[in-house]
């Protein structure tokens, strides 16, 4: 079998009782009577539908007539608007041909992948998945309508938000978050975020747009008041984006629900624009819905959904590099079902993958005989419990246990019909309060990807200039490590941590390394790299300097590398998916050189301070074209001096480091100032504890 793929909706908790999402789907769960196929780039120049199946194409032809083909038709109804990412990966030849409900689609497949005019054929894979249950709770379960929020003593903004006390994945204090059998409290100290800082920062920035591909968003809903703009209905083909069954205003709420408005619960991002995709449940609408996404706007997108395969879509995956290529950041949920299988389309390279976090800093484990992760969350499919995903593709984990967020306004709507425990088997229930508007309790790798979605939107607030690439990258090298040392396959890079995050993309730079001579003025120059830089940390330059790196080296933007040579570690532009790094045919041990040349396209810097963010010391790098009176001095965010590097002191021409001892140095945003004859530059700095 060549693939085996199956769509899932984590809806919260991916794999829960059937009426609340049913089990993911196999090869034999697809769209009857569907086949998608991608013809060669050379058949599409001649593809002409004369007629419903009539391509004029011989061989296709034979086979629409041979197998009864309905209809043929492009499988994006509008052409994408970024002809070169459409022209690479071939969504304009992509089309739906439609086949008697009782055809043989498997079979159809393989038929296609045969003619010499088809790249691919795929079934459109989907997920049946039926409306909530609307029975009325029964349980009469005794919840507070209302919650007065408790003193917080911790920096940062603190919303007063009503919910906002039970949301730990903002902040957490330690042992107080209720487990699920409600037995006591649970819980480690700081094992949260660090959002509540970053709002010391930044709460968002109505430029930044979210675009959830879900099942829709209560429009109505306060929380998301002026924030949702127009999106498009992939389901019934129109612009209906209400939510109707009540996932997608859960997780829009994780990420976006308006902070600080006395109401209900305070989203990552409080001012980012929302864009509801609704899907129901086929592999061409949330390919279509990238593509939206992609060409409307949207900087950030959520999906809260994905499946296992042997051999990932072709489908999807172009339509996730068509996204990703076009600037789109994408998060996708790992999976609740406790193992290490990949799942898509978090696994996709351009895809940040997240699973889930307990409040007591691990991963969400299954519980099994009342052992696993500390909540206690036993909601159950098929009587196991959920587990988080996990495994070498997993990116990061984000709170995503017993959280409140925002669901489908009225009891009767969304989540709230199920606060019955005792109606469902196996067990499985929600707690809700204000008519339903809120979940106290909601689960899953679900609500782990629009959380780290929503700390992206932070980040783009104060730097909209970052690309996918290092919005990933920030997120990683910002991480908490946790469970074992260094990156595992339990948790990733680790715990996201919002404030760290946001204060790297605020001074990030394509060069947060310091090997780059940043007074070059000729128009190219040559550098002798020995073996991989990142292996050596060295660079040699001709005039014998030697610079040190700390990790891979980055270019400034403007700068382009020529190499000759067996071993590229240098990096255009700042993507550290560009990264070019060939096996040497040297022999072991001796040195592999090679010519690097650095093409400056007018790009001039006096001075680099690094590691920024920093810690205990900081190195402050300058180039002196010239013999020169230089100053360094350093300035809070209010513009107060709060220190002296240098005063005035004449200096010969040639390169310098100073470290500055910052042991004394509150954490905090500061501007470092040089002073090089009448010239000044000012670079933004960050200390961190």
């Amino acid at each position: 079998m060549k693939q085996q793929y199956k769509i899932l909706f984590f809806m919260l908790c991916c794999c829960v009782i059937n009426a609340y999402f049913p089990k993911a789907q196999t090869l034999s769960e697809y769209k009857k009577g569907n086949l998608i196929i991608q013809l060669t780039e050379q058949t599409y120049k001649q593809f002409n539908v004369k007629e419903s199946t009539n391509t004029g194409l011989r061989g296709l032809d034979e086979l629409q007539k041979k197998y009864n083909a309905l209809s043929i038709q492009p499988l994006y109804s509008t052409p994408p608007k970024n002809t070169v990412l459409d022209k690479k990966y071939g969504l304009s030849r992509m089309f739906l041909i439609k086949f008697p409900v009782n055809a043989d689609i498997k079979f159809l497949a393989r038929a296609y992948r045969v003619l010499q005019e088809v790249e691919v054929a795929e079934p459109n894979y989907i997920l049946r998945f039926s409306n909530p249950h609307t029975e009325q709770a029964k349980s009469g379960l005794t919840i507070q309508e209302n919650y007065s929020p408790k003193k917080l003593n911790n920096p940062g903004l603190l919303p007063n938000d009503p919910l906002y006390h039970l949301q730990w994945s903002h902040y957490n204090a330690g042992n107080t978050v209720i487990p699920y059998d409600g037995v006591g409290t649970v819980g480690t100290a700081d094992c949260d975020a660090d959002t509540q800082e970053a709002w010391g920062v930044t709460t968002g920035s109505a430029d930044v747009v979210i675009a959830f591909i879900d099942s829709g968003i209560d429009w109505a809903h306060p929380e998301f008041s002026g924030r949702i703009i127009p999106g498009w209905n992939f389901e019934d083909n129109n612009s209906n984006t209400q939510d109707t069954h009540g996932h997608g205003t859960i997780t829009a709420g994780i990420a976006a629900a308006t902070g600080n408005n006395g109401i209900g619960v305070a989203g990552v991002d409080w001012k980012c624009k929302v864009m509801p995709l609704k899907m129901g449940s086929e592999t061409i609408q949330i390919a279509s819905a990238l593509e939206y996404a992609a060409d409307h706007g949207a900087d950030i997108i959520n999906m809260s959904f994905g499946g296992y395969t042997e051999s990932d879509t072709l489908i999807l995956k172009s339509a996730v590099n068509y996204a990703y290529e076009s600037g789109c950041a994408l998060f996708a949920a790992s999976g609740n079902d406790n193992h290490t299988a990949p799942e898509y389309p978090a696994a996709f390279a351009n895809v940040m993958a997240v699973g889930a976090l307990s409040p007591c800093n691990e991963r969400k484990e299954r519980i099994t005989n009342g052992v696993g992760s500390c909540d206690k969350d036993i909601r159950q499919d098929t009587y196991v419990s959920w587990g988080s995903n996990y495994g070498n593709w997993l990116d990061i984990v984000a709170p995503a246990v017993l959280l409140p967020t925002t669901d489908i306004l009225g009891i009767n709507n969304g989540y709230s019909v199920y606060q019955d425990c005792k109606a469902y088997s196996p067990p499985f229930c929600f707690k809700s309060v204000n008519n339903g508007s809120y979940l106290l309790d909601a689960l899953g790798t679900s609500i782990a990807s629009p959380f780290a979605a929503g700390v992206a939107s932070l980040m783009l607030s104060v730097n909209p200039n970052l690309t996918p690439a290092q919005i990933y990258q920030v997120i990683k090298n910002t991480a908490n490590d946790i469970e074992a040392p260094g990156v595992d396959v339990e948790t990733g890079h680790g715990r996201i941590n919002a404030f760290k995050a946001v204060q790297q993309a605020q001074v990030y730079s394509c060069v947060p390394f310091h090997i780059i001579n940043t007074d070059i003025e000729e128009s190219s120059l040559t550098y002798k790299a020995f073996n991989t830089i990142t292996a050596t940390n060295t660079i040699h330059n001709n005039a014998g300097g030697i610079y040190k790196a700390e990790g891979s080296i980055y270019l400034k933007p403007g700068f382009k590398v020529n190499a000759n040579g067996y071993h590229r570690s240098f990096i255009s532009d700042c993507e550290p998916g560009n990264a070019i790094e060939e096996k040497s045919n040297l022999s072991a041990g001796l040195p592999d050189e090679q010519n690097l040349t650095l093409q400056n396209a007018g790009s001039k810097t006096m001075v680099n301070a690094y590691p920024n963010p920093f810690t205990d010391v900081l190195s402050i790098e300058y180039n002196l074209p010239e013999n020169s009176k230089v100053s360094c001095s350093i300035y809070d965010q209010y513009g107060k001096k709060i220190a002296i590097v240098l005063a005035g002191v004449y200096q010969p021409q040639g390169r310098y480091v100073i470290k500055w001892n910052t042991v004394n140095i509150a954490a905090g945003v500061y501007v470092l100032e040089l002073l090089v004859g009448d010239k000044k530059e000012t670079s933004r700095i960050i200390k961190i504890n």
